[in-house]
């Protein structure tokens, strides 16, 4: 299902399956940061990725979000909670352990490489990607910059991200994952 009109990178809450059709492949970079298992590489791809965006004083920072990820078929269960004033936190991630990350509302014209700043829509220029640095905490090495927006594909809407990708070996990859909205919170 497409977005709805009203959504923008203003409030991105909302539930999302990536949209394997419309996506590049994820296992390049789940294979950096050492997730080698087939059936996890899966439960990857039809997962639901779910925001919830809250606009507000909280702790000092105006703006959260907290990102839940369900991996279809596992026990695994991710849950992180994002401050938008690009700060560094440390998270634990169940899968990838400790990860360093920080994140904040960006002009996409302020952003390189190119591949992170491109194809937004008109809204998202206006009011600014999520720009998502995260890196591994637990000596792997790998290192993720991701910007988070709205794209126009094909005549609809859909949440996407553009990750700029480094392994602990230097091997880039960037990748372009569109996601499909299954509804509200």
């Amino acid at each position: 299902m497409t977005l709805p009109p009203h959504f923008t990178t203003l409030d991105l809450s909302g539930r999302f399956v990536l949209n394997p059709t419309l996506s590049d492949s994820v296992d390049d970079i789940l294979s950096l940061q050492g997730i080698t298992d087939a059936t996890l590489r899966r439960s990857f791809a039809h997962g639901i990725l779910s925001f919830n965006h809250c606009i507000g004083e909280d702790d000092g920072v105006f703006e959260h979000i907290w990102v839940d990820q369900e991996l279809e078929g596992q026990r695994i269960h991710s849950d992180e909670k994002l401050a938008l004033d690009g700060r560094e936190r440390v998270h634990y991630d169940p899968l990838l352990g400790p990860v360093v990350g920080r994140i904040s509302r960006v002009k996409t014209h302020r952003l390189e490489p190119p591949f992170l700043r491109s194809g937004w829509t008109p809204d998202t220029r206006k009011y600014g990607v999520l720009n998502y640095h995260v890196s591994s905490g637990g000596g792997r090495g790998w290192v993720a910059d991701e910007t988070w927006g709205i794209e126009e594909i094909t005549g609809l809407r859909h949440f996407a991200r553009h990750i700029e990708f480094t392994g602990a070996d230097g091997k880039n990859v960037e990748s372009h994952l569109v996601y499909d909205y299954v509804g509200s919170i």
